[in-house]
């Protein structure tokens, strides 16, 4: 996996437990790592460890997939691409566990965390 980083463990746990509420459409794909299928949808809501991504289609707890999204930061736009693995499934879409990231993908991911954090736009889970 090269040009992928492991994700630094945040020090404070109550900053891992806090995930953004997603304002602004944020389209992103889920692409399986072992069939490349792919599954396009909205992210509802995401944290420095991993996001939750409204589909109609799913994959099974504990596939390996690769996100990637188109994330606004100012005025510029990043395609952030992460590895990781589905962590949950429901009726409405798939709790995603970040694991590797690019490495401009972390501090991107991280800017935009803390900017929706600072708009009060959070929700403790």
């Amino acid at each position: 996996m090269s040009g992928l980083r492991p994700i630094k463990p945040l020090t404070d746990s109550a900053s891992r437990e806090q995930r953004a509420e997603v304002a602004e459409g944020v389209r992103a794909s889920l692409v399986h790592l072992e069939t490349n299928d792919r599954v396009s949808g909205w992210v509802r809501n995401m944290s420095l460890g991993g996001l939750y991504l409204e589909s109609e289609q799913h994959y099974q707890v504990g596939d390996p997939v690769q996100v990637e999204a188109l994330v606004r930061d100012g005025d510029s736009v990043h395609t952030l691409k992460a590895s990781g693995w589905v962590a949950r499934v429901d009726e409405n879409g798939m709790g995603v566990q970040l694991a590797v990231l690019q490495p401009d993908a972390a501090a991107t991911l991280e800017r935009l965390i803390h900017k929706l954090l600072e708009n009060s736009v959070i929700s403790q889970r």
